[in-house]
């Protein structure tokens, strides 16, 4: 029998390879000339945190066992919306930010983001990222058939 944090890090492992299926089926699905990477983040209510809980393993991990409270986080309040969802067209534009998590991405040359809040029923369960590296990517059509991916993602993830 395998302990808990044992089977955290199985659980996760798992994730992280269908994560890795997601960022290749999208790829090709929108027409992206780099590879995408794919990330879920759960969310605690109880402490108003999300915790990163996997991504795609492309480029290697942007940050291990990454959490941060949604109040301190502007960017994030979208996500107290159903159905919320935030796009950003290039991340250099938060290149001052004092965020690890975006000087990361931008590290490994990720440029624009999208970010779609997970509910199950009326309660916030996580959020799926999803980055690409052509600045201004996520278009309203992009957007369009990214969204259902991101929702089964981010709700396979929390009921895992």
């Amino acid at each position: 029998m395998l302990s808990v944090r044992e089977d955290a890090v199985e659980r996760c492992e798992e994730t992280s390879a269908y994560l890795d299926e997601v960022a290749a089926t999208l790829g090709s699905v929108l027409g992206a000339e780099a590879p995408m990477r794919v990330a879920v983040a759960l969310y605690d209510a109880p402490s108003d945190t999300l915790h990163t809980f996997a991504e795609s393993r492309g480029d290697g991990p942007v940050l291990r066992a990454y959490a941060a409270r949604m109040d301190g986080i502007p960017s994030l309040y979208f996500a107290r919306k159903r159905d919320g969802v935030r796009v950003i067209d290039d991340l250099t534009a938060y290149i001052d930010s004092s965020s690890r998590h975006t000087k990361r991405l931008l590290e490994l040359g990720y440029r624009a983001s999208y970010a779609h809040a997970v509910y199950d029923m009326a309660r916030l369960v996580g959020v799926v990222f999803v980055n690409a590296r052509e600045p201004g990517f996520f278009t309203s059509e992009r957007r369009a058939l990214v969204a259902p991916y991101a929702q089964v993602v981010g709700l396979r993830a929390a009921l895992d």
